[in-house]
């Protein structure tokens, strides 16, 4: 197994440095829209 490098140091701002540094997971939220219009995807059909 190739294990790379662990990254020591983080930018402050991304998730490494929220999870690392300050000890609490950053959440990412999605949204998904399923009520798509038919009308709009008459040309993909």
């Amino acid at each position: 197994m190739i294990a790379p490098r662990l990254i020591e140091e983080y930018d402050e701002g991304t998730d490494g440095y929220c999870l690392m540094v300050e000890k609490r997971p950053s959440l990412t939220p999605l949204n998904i829209d399923l009520t798509g219009d038919l009308e709009t995807l008459e040309g993909w059909l």
